[in-house]
């Protein structure tokens, strides 16, 4: 049994040893890695920085792929946001821009710095949007650095629920994320007792000749320490299980929309003191 202060503490280590034999892996490309994956763990990195002065600062991740369950954990991914200051601390999570560089590690090691020249391998662009109910709605458009747009992530509106379409690079709706928009981790997540509930994102997978969907894969945004909480640390890690036939294209767009639902449901930028000053007043 693997502890989740385990894994956490490996992601960040840069170890991989202690659950991946890298041999019997085929990481020739990033989509052959992802076609051997039945699921991922994201980890958002710690800015201390954004912890002292409760500024927003450049959301980095981690992404490692799980195969066979959690008998291998791959490090293949790393994330790095590109926006403005004032995009990160003045705009609400529904209209902040970003674009998201996404790094292939090919030898499943996350290389120290911060080079993205090298391996970059995909872009997430989610332009500005003035959104109002169901008005100009956030979406976030996936590219590979070769140009192929891989799809989109669209959110339509709800008053009570928490929506999110998937769709391919020809439109065609694959995914779809449904969910009451009560959970106490997402109502309270700017209290403690929010802070530390996990949140379940099933995934429906949408039939193209019916349009009905079924149950097939989940995100859960798992919930932080107590003590994450009370200083405001809110950086989040996520477990993804793929629905069982998607395509290595499709699971890299769940890994996108993974992205997507942590910028929208999940930063803080309304910050008028530190996070730690905040969470001990309140």
């Amino acid at each position: 049994m693997i502890r989740n202060e385990d894994l956490k503490l490996d992601v960040e280590s840069g170890v991989i040893k202690k659950y991946t034999d890298i041999s019997q892996i085929d990481a020739s490309s990033p989509f052959k890695l992802l076609e051997q994956a039945d699921g991922a763990y994201i980890k958002q990195k710690i800015e201390m920085f954004e912890l002292i002065t409760g500024c927003e600062t450049k959301n980095r991740y981690a992404i490692c792929l799980k195969i066979n369950g959690w008998s291998y954990l791959y490090k293949a991914f790393k994330c790095k946001e590109e926006s403005s200051w004032c995009m990160r601390n003045c705009c609400s999570g529904e209209s902040r821009e970003f674009k998201m560089l996404i790094k292939y590690s090919p030898n499943g090691l996350y290389d120290k710095g911060d080079n993205y020249n090298s391996n970059l391998f995909a872009e997430l662009d989610r332009p500005y949007k003035c959104t109002c109910f169901n008005l100009n709605r956030p979406e976030l458009s996936v590219r590979i650095t070769d140009g192929t747009n891989l799809g989109k992530i669209s959110e339509p509106f709800s008053c009570s629920r928490v929506l999110v379409d998937i769709r391919n690079g020809n439109g065609e709706l694959k995914y779809k994320i449904d969910i009451d928009r009560s959970q106490p981790g997402i109502t309270c997540r700017a209290f403690t007792c929010g802070a530390i509930e996990s949140v379940d994102f099933p995934i429906q997978n949408i039939n193209k000749m019916t349009g009905e969907s079924v149950l097939d894969g989940e995100i859960k945004r798992m919930g932080r320490s107590y003590s994450d909480a009370v200083i405001g640390n809110d950086a989040d890690c996520f477990d993804i299980i793929f629905p069982k036939n998607a395509t290595p294209e499709e699971k890299f767009l769940i890994l996108s929309s993974t992205l997507l639902i942590d910028f929208r449901y999940f930063e803080d930028t309304e910050k008028e003191e530190p996070n730690y000053v905040r969470n001990i007043i309140l």
